[in-house]
């Protein structure tokens, strides 16, 4: 095989927050920045030549499992940002990348890191993707910061269900799956509105589709509440937020 558009794994986008992006009190909502973030990491995603082909004709997605999102401060309305997103490894199964908003200071005000495994569209299976590939990527330094295991620990009891939701069509994406940034929407609503969050950690466990019922059990611990959205037996994603 012989890799010649494969493309860069370092993406920049600049972006003004707009009235879609805010909260009441005019700051960056929670789930914008994952918004955020991932739509800078599609566009990478698609300046990969070869990389977006082989998967289009192969079937492949990449789907996400974890992401961490440490939050310096929250960015305000008509504030110009720059996300930038960057691979710094690559096995045959799963990628990961840094993706990281600087405010108009030039300051980091947001950094995270997050992992996806390439996926059988059709099996939904894990499905690995050649060494040929892996070796033409020109892998970026992995961003100074906090990581914590992709996985988050959900603690024998002590949860209490909040409340439950549908999913409705407004609420996914383009593999008619919960859009990732939705997680976010799901595990904040039947919490306090006014909620100061430092830090997000997310594990997509399993994806909720059309007409799902999600059940919504929260438990608060050493200053952090963690969310399992759930369906039925079916976990599908649980959210980690430290205050």
């Amino acid at each position: 095989m012989i890799i010649k558009g494969i493309g860069s794994v370092a993406f920049s986008t600049e972006r003004v927050i707009g009235a879609s992006h805010v909260t009441p009190d005019n700051r960056l909502r929670y789930s914008a920045i994952v918004d955020l973030m991932q739509d800078c990491e599609g566009f990478q995603l698609d300046s990969m030549t070869e990389f977006r082909e082989y998967f289009k004709d192969n079937g492949i997605g990449i789907f996400l499992t974890s992401r961490q999102i440490d939050i310096r401060r929250l960015p305000l309305y008509g504030e110009k940002l720059a996300v930038a997103t960057a691979v710094y490894e690559c096995k045959t199964v799963y990628g990961f990348r840094n993706t990281n908003i600087r405010g108009a200071d030039g300051e980091i005000c947001v950094c995270s890191h997050a992992a996806g495994a390439f996926v059988d569209l059709e099996t939904g299976r894990p499905r690995r993707i050649p060494a040929e590939i892996i070796n033409a990527f020109d892998m970026r330094e992995r961003f100074d910061m906090e990581y914590l295991p992709r996985k988050i620990a959900v603690p024998g009891g002590g949860f209490k269900r909040l409340g439950e939701l549908k999913i409705t069509r407004y609420l996914l994406d383009a593999y008619n799956h919960v859009n990732n940034a939705r997680y976010v929407d799901l595990a904040l609503e039947f919490l306090p509105a006014d909620l100061s969050v430092k830090r997000i950690r997310l594990e997509y466990r399993a994806p909720a589709a059309l007409n799902d019922l999600v059940s919504v059990f929260s438990r608060e611990s050493g200053g952090k509440i963690t969310v399992d959205l759930r369906g039925g037996e079916t976990s599908f994603a649980v959210a980690e937020l430290t205050l």
